[in-house]
C-alpha cells in the first residue's frame, strides 16, 4: 500500500469504527445491544446506501482499502468468537443439547416450509425454493453470542441453550446447503 492508501484506509477505519460505537451508544440508550446499533449503522455507511468506501464519496484510490476493511472485519468476528469461546461452559452447552436439538430442527424446518411455500406461490421451482429456505433457517451465531453477551446471559442456562440452538440450527443449516 502507498502512502495515500494508508492516509484512506486509517480514514475509512475511523468513520467505521466512530459510527459504530455511536450508533451502539445510542441503541444502549434505547435498552437495546450495541450490536443493533452497529448493524444499523453499517447498512447506512454500506453498499446499500452511502458506500462510504466507494472511490466517489472519500476519494480512495484503490480496491485495496475495501479488501482490507472486509479482512479486518473478518479478523474481528474470529476475535469476537474466540472471546465467546472464553466465556462458554462446554459441560453446560452439552446440557442443553437435546433441547437446543429440537428448537433448531424445528425453527428450521419452520423458516424453510415458509420460504417453500412463499417462494413457490411466486413461481420459482422447489429446488430454488429449497435453496432459499435453507439459506434464510440459519442463524448469526456471532451476532447472538454478542448480545448474550453484552446482556450478561451468556453464563446462565438460557444463554447456553440459546447459544447450543443457534449452533446446531447453523450446522445443520451447513449441512443442508451442501447437500
Amino acid at each position: 500500500m502507498d502512502n495515500n492508501s494508508v492516509v484512506a484506509l486509517l480514514l475509512a477505519l475511523g468513520i467505521l469504527v466512530a459510527a459504530a460505537r455511536i450508533a451502539g451508544g445510542i441503541a444502549r440508550h434505547f435498552d437495546q445491544p450495541r450490536v443493533l446499533g452497529e448493524l444499523l449503522v453499517g447498512v447506512l455507511l454500506g453498499p446499500t446506501l452511502l458506500n462510504v468506501l466507494s472511490e466517489t464519496v472519500l476519494g480512495l484510490q484503490s480496491h485495496e482499502v475495501e479488501l482490507t476493511v472486509n479482512e479486518l472485519a473478518n479478523l474481528g468476528v474470529i476475535l469476537l468468537m474466540f472471546k465467546v469461546g472464553l466465556e462458554v461452559h462446554l459441560g453446560e452447552m452439552v446440557k442443553a443439547g437435546r433441547l437446543a436439538l429440537i428448537a433448531a430442527a424445528s425453527g428450521a424446518g419452520l423458516v424453510i416450509l415458509l420460504v417453500l411455500l412463499i417462494a413457490s406461490a411466486f413461481g420459482y421451482g422447489w429446488q430454488q425454493a429449497l435453496f432459499a429456505g435453507v439459506a434464510l433457517a440459519a442463524t448469526s451465531v456471532s451476532i447472538s453470542a454478542q448480545v448474550l453477551l453484552e446482556l450478561g446471559f451468556l453464563r446462565t442456562k438460557e444463554g447456553n441453550a440459546l447459544l447450543a440452538t443457534a449452533l446446531v440450527d447453523d450446522g445443520l443449516a451447513l449441512l443442508l446447503v451442501s447437500l
